[in-house]
């Protein structure tokens, strides 16, 4: 779980992310195989997402989540993250 939004891009390879906490646009998203998926609502159920090149996961903050490879073995994925700017006056 992270404090902050968790965003990822698969550019090659495969794998499995399992997430606890999950919306019906989650389940719908999951139904009609779009690749871009955003969790919104939490609760108790894990959910195994398989992930391919061109798949975007975006995991709000406070969203148990995990990975593992499947039997590929081998997965290449960007991590995006926000840049805070904090400003001082000298």
């Amino acid at each position: 779980m992270h404090e902050d939004e968790e965003i990822r891009y698969i550019l090659s390879g495969s794998g499995f992310f399992d997430v606890r906490g999950m919306s019906e646009l989650y389940r719908e998203c999951l139904q009609s195989k779009l690749s871009s998926i955003l969790l919104e609502t939490p609760s108790d159920a894990w959910i195994r997402l398989a992930v391919e090149p061109g798949d975007l996961i975006v995991l709000p903050a406070g969203i148990y989540h995990r990975f593992t490879l499947d039997e590929a073995n081998c997965i290449k994925a960007l991590r995006l993250f926000q840049v805070r700017h904090v400003y001082t006056s000298l």
